[in-house]
């Protein structure tokens, strides 16, 4: 019996000392494994940052060459043709344009107690008001609707 149980202590130590190297293997192993997984992950996410990075600054470019593109002016109609377009009688083409504001400014000649003028304030605001209270009415205008051609294409000053 004596032989036996050393047979089996050197048996058991045997099994013992080859489970460890196959463990100390699969740990070897499995660290591998982790390592490279890792790596890999680290390499997607530097891709992954870097292709954000163009995304936003092709973005931020792009918008950049859009605000230095000549946005197209457009003129607001005043309050005064915008209340008559609603009232649906006949407005006068100079209120939709800044030449015929900055000639409406200086006119003051009109026959039509509803018309307004463009005044200029003490302050350099400007604001309507009525054209009879602003100055007493000329003899001579003519009505644009009795504008023959010669006087229409008339050059701007």
């Amino acid at each position: 019996m004596h032989s036996t149980a050393l047979v089996m202590i050197f048996a058991a130590q045997l099994l013992s000392r080859a489970w460890r190297i196959n463990n100390n293997k699969d740990k070897w192993l499995w660290a591998t494994h982790i390592k490279a997984q890792s790596q890999l992950y680290e390499q997607n996410r530097l891709i992954a940052t870097k292709e954000e990075a163009k995304c936003l600054r092709l973005t931020d470019e792009e918008h950049q060459a859009a605000l230095k593109e000549e946005q197209p002016s457009f003129t607001l109609p005043s309050q005064d043709a915008i209340c008559q377009l609603k009232k649906g009688t006949y407005c006068p083409l100079f209120y939709f344009t800044n030449k015929g504001l900055c000639e409406a400014s200086q006119m003051f000649l009109t026959n039509n107690s509803d018309a307004l003028i463009l005044v200029r304030g003490k302050h350099g605001s400007h604001s309507f008001l009525p054209a009879l209270s602003a100055q007493p009415i000329s003899p001579s205008f003519v009505k644009d609707q009795h504008l023959g051609n010669n006087l229409v294409n008339l050059p701007h000053r």
